[in-house]
């Protein structure tokens, strides 16, 4: 394969999905959303390997942009909230959710988009989620709110803590089927991965 070939496949898709690419999680017949799309880069390999993908996004111009790349599927990519998707209980087989959380205004908002993305996921379905955290780093930040932090970086982020994520797998049906890997970058904020599996139990 030729270096440009490759890079039309997998240029920009996150490095740990990539892994669980390679590691033969998601079938052709699988479904998968990417919630909090924007231009759709994590979808690449999959629309490429013919299989079915959709896209929420709250905003319109990174939907524009999904449904130009994805040409064939655009119907499947819509403006929207991840705390209020419009899709069924469990339609999908596998969701993504990239360097999106981190964007949550508090801890609530934070348990309403997890719960949505829950929600919609088919038991026994995956779940790669990608946010800043405090995992791996030193304390170079300040809380601010709810789980709200400044960071080294000049951002404002809600952040996952080893706490909190002790309650979000106590408190929904999820639980962790790859480590929690953490990138420190320059140590100016720190990017946890997590590939959680839908549990077929009801939340607590």
């Amino acid at each position: 394969m030729s270096l440009q070939l490759l890079r039309q496949q997998i240029e920009g898709v996150d490095i740990y999905l990539l892994d669980q690419i390679l590691k033969g999680r998601y079938l052709k017949e699988h479904s998968i959303l990417d919630a909090g799309c924007g231009a759709g880069r994590n979808l690449k390999w999959f629309y490429q390997n013919g299989m079915t993908i959709f896209g929420i996004d709250n905003d319109p111009d990174k939907i524009a942009l999904a449904k130009a790349n994805y040409a064939s599927q655009q119907a499947n990519f819509i403006n929207g909230e991840l705390d209020n998707m419009p899709y069924k209980d469990v339609q999908f087989d596998h969701i993504i959710c990239s360097a999106v959380l981190h964007f949550a205004s508090n801890t609530e908002h934070f348990y309403k988009m997890l719960g949505e993305m829950i929600r919609v996921l088919k038991p026994n379905g995956t779940l790669f989620v990608r946010l800043t955290s405090t995992f791996a780093t030193s304390k170079n930040f300040e809380q601010t709110g709810q789980g709200l932090y400044n960071l080294r970086d000049g951002t404002e982020r809600f952040l996952l803590t080893p706490e909190l994520l002790a309650v979000t797998l106590e408190s929904f049906p999820l639980a962790l089927i790859e480590p929690l890997k953490t990138v420190n970058v320059n140590d100016l904020r720190c990017m946890s991965t997590l590939v959680l599996q839908k549990q077929d139990r009801k939340l607590s």
